[in-house]
């Protein structure tokens, strides 16, 4: 779930500029998400770490606090070289982008 007003305040009310955001969102996540993927699958933390990092960041532009939550508990476990639990926080943030995804889609350019 995302908190709209808050991310509208926080922008000024630019709708031009949430239109941008959402669009960045919308084409970096599931690149993002491969990404992720790939590191784990390849055990590279250094990239899982970033790739979290990075998707985390998008995240904030929207109040998606649970989006912003798994990104983070992923990017803690890149840092540490960790892989307990990945897979699951993996299956978890691909939900949490997915809806995060649709609640954004009104909010595309066009839209």
């Amino acid at each position: 779930m995302m908190d709209m007003t808050t991310t509208l305040a926080r922008l000024g009310g630019d709708r031009a500029l949430l239109h941008t955001l959402v669009e960045f969102f919308t084409e970096d996540c599931p690149q993002l998400l491969a990404r992720l993927d790939d590191a784990l699958v390849a055990q590279d933390a250094r990239r899982f770490e970033r790739a979290a990092h990075s998707l985390k960041g998008l995240a904030v532009n929207f109040d998606a606090p649970e989006v912003v939550r798994l990104a983070t508990e992923l990017e803690a476990l890149g840092r540490k070289g960790v892989w307990t639990g990945a897979q699951e926080l993996l299956d978890a943030i691909q939900v949490a982008t997915q809806r995060l995804l649709a609640e954004l889609a009104p909010y595309r350019a066009g839209n």
